[in-house]
């Protein structure tokens, strides 16, 4: 209960259970600014590097409004989505749970040859990020996709003949 990302998946829940709640902002001009107001706040959280970090007073403080302002206007009208966004979309739960490791265990290259200096600054985080997002499109291809299909076929095809028992 402690840990600052619990409060953050719980800011999630909220904004679902809204989302699905009959009740709408119905002007959309009022969307509009809000999404302009949580964008705003945002690129000045980042640009000002205030409270990086997790949590609802950390990264949540601008990221929270800024999904609960996406969630109710798209409830009132379509919100154009770049492709790249709905890939990272697709694969971020395999992304959430492979990047520490990946992070983790791509530092042990460079630090074991000396070169830990290496392991920090924009240049890593790039590496880290790309490395990130290609383990995690693995994964979502082969244990998300293919394997969770298969073994559901699996069950659901030994499960037939008992099925056809009774």
């Amino acid at each position: 209960m402690t840990s600052p990302i619990v409060w953050q998946f719980v800011a999630g829940v909220v904004i679902g259970l809204l989302y699905h709640a009959r009740w709408t902002l119905w002007r959309p001009d009022v969307l509009k600014y809000l999404l302009f107001l949580a964008l705003s706040m945002v690129a000045w959280q980042y640009m000002g590097r205030a409270k990086i970090g997790h949590g609802v007073l950390d990264w949540g403080m601008s990221l929270i409004p800024l999904v609960l302002a996406f969630c109710l206007a798209s409830k009132r009208f379509a919100i154009p989505v770049w492709g790249p966004l709905v890939f990272l979309g697709d694969i971020s739960f395999s992304l959430y749970l492979w990047h520490p490791l990946v992070q983790e265990l791509l530092s042990w290259p460079f630090v074991i040859t000396g070169h830990g200096n290496l392991t920090s600054g924009f240049s890593y985080l790039l590496l880290t990020t790309v490395a990130s997002i290609t383990v995690a499109t693995l994964s979502r291809t082969v244990l998300e996709l293919w394997l969770s299909d298969h073994v559901k076929r699996g069950l659901l095809a030994a499960c037939k003949p008992w099925r056809h028992r009774h």
